[in-house]
């Protein structure tokens, strides 16, 4: 009997096994002789617990063990039975356990389009408010397992308190780990910025190489290309300020303010002078339409706009 068999096994009896482990689980099983798949299960006693298997399973367990067994036939062949009894068992369990009970995991999918915002209540009671642009992909079920993976953009996180079963959200190679609390998130091409309003946050990065922790009133900055994380103080108007429509902006280069601006607006923008990027911006924009907003930025920063069929283009006056 191979070590991995054991392994594999072990996690199985506690639930322990990743969606990659059950693949490698069910070939193990094929794999096994029947009397060495005996021996580990009376080992570990893993069928004692009926509540474990579905009435189907359950059903299909007897019919097969009916069908295997003729009166007569001795101990031998009961014991013999018993075995591809329980090794088609495993099989079965191995095959609901995938199909069932990691399909309660399974992702949903949910897109802002260009333009527009996107608000959401997940099944746990949290609720989620999506920036334009962004993708959220989450699998939640309510007390049992509650992640979400923020692939791009921009997200506003209200977590509903359960304190026997952490929310996680992932996002560029790092773990934000929560309880309940209110927080905004958002994924630059360079950086990831998490600021925290209410609560407490967790912050995991890499492979549990290091672990921070926010506190209300304060902003981490991460890069995931060389794992550093600073720190600042959040402030609402400038991290959450787009739930309320509010476009805001405290010494950014004027090519960050460009690529919000896309975001916002769901338009490409294009800056045809280099020397402009550099241009810092403070202030912000309420409920304005994208050319009022540009028209009052070529007042400030003196250049000269065109709208074109597929993007805007910015040259220096």
């Amino acid at each position: 009997m191979s070590k991995n068999i054991k392994e594999l096994y072990a996690k199985y009896v506690e639930d322990k096994l990743s969606s990659e482990e059950i693949a490698s689980f069910m070939q193990e099983v094929g794999a096994t002789s029947d009397d060495e798949l005996w021996a580990l299960m009376q080992q570990h006693h893993a069928f004692g617990a009926e509540e474990a298997m579905e009435e189907t399973v359950k059903d299909r367990q007897r019919a097969f063990f009916e069908e295997q067994i003729q009166p007569g036939e001795g101990w031998r062949l009961w014991r013999y039975a018993a075995a591809i009894v329980m090794l088609f068992v495993s099989v079965t369990l191995a095959y609901w356990y995938f199909s069932v009970h990691l399909q309660q995991y399974a992702m949903t999918e949910v897109a802002a389009a260009a333009g527009n915002q996107v608000t959401l209540r997940l099944p746990d009671g949290s609720r989620v408010r999506l920036n334009s642009g962004s993708l959220l992909q989450y699998a939640v079920v309510a007390g049992k397992h509650r992640e979400v993976n923020l692939v791009r953009g921009e997200a506003f996180f209200d977590v509903a308190k359960d304190p026997q079963c952490p929310f996680k959200v992932m996002v560029q190679g790092m773990e934000i780990e929560v309880l309940g609390t209110t927080f905004n998130v958002r994924s630059l091409s360079n950086r990831v910025e998490t600021a925290l309003f209410t609560g407490k946050v967790k912050l995991n990065v890499g492979d549990g190489d290091a672990a921070y922790q926010l506190s209300p009133g304060e902003k981490a900055i991460y890069q995931p290309t060389n794992r550093q994380m600073r720190f600042a103080k959040a402030d609402a108007l400038l991290d959450a300020g787009w739930k309320e429509g509010y476009l805001s902006f405290k010494s950014a280069p004027l090519i960050e303010v460009l690529r919000q601006i896309e975001q916002r607006y769901g338009v490409k923008i294009r800056l045809m002078d280099d020397k402009l990027k550099g241009d810092l911006l403070t202030g912000s924009f309420r409920h304005e339409t994208l050319e009022s907003v540009l028209t009052s930025l070529s007042i400030q920063y003196g250049f000269s706009y065109e709208a074109g069929q597929d993007e805007i283009r910015i040259k220096n006056l």
